[in-house]
């Protein structure tokens, strides 16, 4: 399927003396971390480099062997860094590649018909391991590689995969030839060093990781660079939280209520005694970090429980806890109304998508306890006595810099998407603020109705605020990196402090000229604390880089083999872990609703669909399913979504049904379900990824069947 893109005009690549300093190694053919400020011009520096690595293989009668991959971690990134390169080196032929496009060649072909491909970096993981050698991608096919944002590349993210692979390939196949490395970051960060030493291992380890030969930073063009990249003032402000919180105690006392009921339970039942102890470890702090790690950390040793009863008692008490406390966090940083609102939201959400007639005793009194609390809930949440100081002091933020300058852009940086979704309302029905018309700009890895957006949607935001039609964008950590928007002017990081690597990103952000970097902290909460922490900590890389960066030539290389080594090493021993695992996992395996604990299907029924939906095709499921329309039947990778799928006994979300090719599909969410082999052991996976068991790709003699089935025919 061929897709017109639009002309760009093209422009000459001008560079500044510090730019080319810092392409200088890169250009001689060194594999290079380049580790420079934000506005910096870090994109030109890598066109430069791809320009100097095409230009020089066209020069020598290579043009269409010379291979550049541009890697991205985010969607939004990869059409911005892929317009540069269409504007700057029109020369060459260029393509983007990411996960919602549709129709597009596999990856291998792509890359053989275009000299420069940006492309996410999950796209390039997946092709590197594709099962069918048709499909399959190979590193040498490339023969520069540029990693954006390449703070990245460690533990188990897409970059480092890519890497491992890369590394692993030289070892094991040394006359292969590899692409060169180049990594782009204005922050390598310290992890979680305590000391200048600890430090300078962390950024040793990237630089292992990215088999870098050295860190490019500006030196000696210093004073341009200074001349050329906005630093926006930076201020804090410390403001408190309410005197008087009459709604987040009648929240606190209907967890403690619930958290009673789950001791209750559990005190009831002595095969789940052992529950005793987590439930012990319980943070008296309601709506803080650690009672919501404490949230999340209850979903295993529940799910896990053998007893279908007390299971779906202690999970329903767990959702309950999970929706009060993020109702505490948006109350904490927003309005009583918007927390409501969340509580209004998602616990109807219970009770309009459960069959009423199928509720277990805790269920019924869960409903009845939000119900009995409900009254005293609303006429808090509309009293004018308990305003938040923390919004006031935000109003008196943005009205400040919006006097000063009316064509202002800002990003406000929140915690969470509910929080995104709690700001904008205030801003919209605050009458001094709602001309900014704001809108919020969240990560796509969540569902539209848990306040995710599509990535389509994250462009069109982006545009519109460049273009002025939102003034405002609330944003969660998505938009901290990478995103170039130069119009710009001011931050607010909003009750929020992460590391030192979101302190720079962040404070980036804030490109044009008289910028502002504001971040405004709860008084007692330890945030303007944990930013000065993370000033300290980005003085401390960059005092790691120096000493990295004077590392005697031996030296360097030995401790980067040493520390590839060892991370070869354990790649190997996760490798053969989880083959073992594999390996011992070809018996099969029942799917049990998560909640009524009803036989499902089993593991051998299942099929993916473009390696990544799992389809179940035993005509017999149908019988254990209810299909309700789905709310919305929107089209996506060749599937149409047409219905939402239920558990015929307890109505519990099992997925959704969608057209595939003329099949009539259920499409599964793991999640939903408990997996039990013959032995009886419970396993909960979130992901398809962590399941135990294999699935075969669905065939085209798969396929004939279904169709040839009345079960499964979608008709005409």
């Amino acid at each position: 399927m061929d897709i017109t893109i639009p002309e760009v005009e093209h422009k000459e690549l001008e560079m500044r003396n510090y730019q080319l300093e810092l392409a200088h190694p890169a250009i001689n053919g060194k594999n290079t971390i380049i580790c420079a400020p934000t506005g910096s011009g870090k994109t030109h520096v890598a066109l430069k480099i791809a320009k100097n690595h095409l230009d020089k293989g066209k020069r020598s009668g290579n043009k269409g062997f010379d291979k550049v991959i541009f890697l991205v971690n985010k969607v939004p990134l990869a059409k911005q860094q892929h317009d540069m390169f269409r504007q700057y080196l029109s020369d060459y032929d260029s393509v983007m590649v990411h996960g919602e496009q549709k129709d597009t060649p596999p990856l291998k072909i792509n890359m053989a018909k275009n000299d420069i491909v940006v492309l996410t970096a999950q796209i390039l993981v997946d092709a590197l391991n594709a099962e069918d050698e048709k499909e399959r991608a190979s590193l040498s096919q490339a023969t520069l590689m540029i990693f954006d944002e390449c703070h990245h590349t460690n533990k188990g993210h897409p970059y480092n995969q890519i890497m491992g692979l890369y590394l692993d390939e030289r070892v094991d196949h040394p006359k292969n030839p590899l692409p060169q490395v180049v990594g782009l970051t204005a922050s390598l960060g310290v992890g979680k060093a305590k000391n200048i030493k600890e430090a300078q291992r962390h950024i040793l380890t990237l630089c292992a990781n990215l088999d870098a030969d050295c860190i490019s930073t500006v030196n000696k063009a210093l004073g341009e660079l200074m001349d050329h990249v906005n630093v926006p003032n930076r201020e804090v402000k410390t403001v408190p939280s309410r005197d008087r919180d009459p709604f987040k105690s009648a929240i606190e006392d209907i967890i403690r209520q619930i958290e009673m009921q789950m001791k209750t339970i559990v005190d009831m039942n002595e095969e789940v005694k052992h529950l005793d102890t987590v439930l012990g470890t319980c943070p008296p702090q309601k709506g803080s970090d650690p009672y919501t790690q404490w949230i999340s950390q209850l979903n295993k040793p529940i799910v896990q429980l053998p007893d279908p009863k007390v299971r779906r008692r202690l999970k329903a008490c767990r959702n309950y806890l999970k929706e009060y406390n993020v109702a505490l966090i948006i109350n904490n940083d927003s309005r009583m109304k918007d927390a409501l609102n969340h509580l209004n939201q998602e616990l109807i959400k219970n009770v309009t998508h459960v069959d009423q007639t199928h509720l277990v005793d805790t269920e019924i009194w869960l409903q009845q306890l939000f119900q009995d609390k409900l009254s005293t809930l609303t006429e808090l949440s509309l009293s004018p006595n308990y305003p938040n100081p923390k919004l006031e002091a935000l109003k008196g933020m943005l009205l400040d810099a919006y006097r000063n300058n009316p064509d202002t852009r800002g990003i406000i940086f929140v915690k969470t998407r509910d929080l995104t979704v709690a700001i904008q309302s205030w801003i919209n029905e605050t009458r001094v603020l709602k001309h900014l018309k704001p809108e919020r700009l969240t990560g796509a890895g969540a569902s539209v109705e848990a306040s995710g957006m599509t990535q389509t949607h994250q462009l069109d935001v982006l545009e519109y605020f460049k273009g002025g039609k939102h003034k405002v964008i609330i944003a969660t950590s998505v938009a901290e990196e990478g995103l170039d928007i130069q119009a710009c002017n001011l931050v607010i990081k909003y009750v929020h402090v992460t590391n030192e690597i979101a302190m720079v990103q962040s404070r980036g952000r804030a490109r044009a000229t008289g910028g502002k970097f504001l971040l405004l902290a709860e008084s007692g909460k330890g945030t303007a604390e944990k930013e000065r922490l993370n000033i300290f900590r980005e003085e401390m890389m960059n005092r790691a880089i120096k000493l990295v960066q004077q590392m005697q030539g031996a030296e360097f290389i030995e401790a980067r083999k040493k520390m590839q080594l060892e991370a070869k090493m354990e790649r190997s021993l996760a490798a053969r872990a989880k083959k073992q695992h594999r390996l011992t996992s070809e018996e099969e395996y029942e799917l049990r609703c998560l909640r009524c604990d009803v036989l499902a299907c089993i593991s051998r029924d299942f099929r993916t669909i473009q390696k990544s939906h799992h389809v179940v095709v035993d005509p017999e499921f149908k019988e254990k399913t209810e299909v309700m329309p789905h709310p919305r039947p929107v089209k996506y990778d060749d599937f149409q979504k047409t219905g939402k799928l239920f558990c015929k006994a307890c109505k519990y979300d099992w997925g959704i049904e969608a057209i595939y090719k003329k099949a009539k599909l259920p499409v599964l969410k793991l999640d939903s379900f408990i997996l039990v082999d013959i032995r009886e052991n419970r396993l909960h996976c979130k992901k398809w990824k962590d399941a135990p068991f294999q699935t075969p790709e669905l065939g085209i003699e798969d396929l004939q069947i279904l169709l040839n089935s009345p079960t499964f025919w979608a008709g005409q």
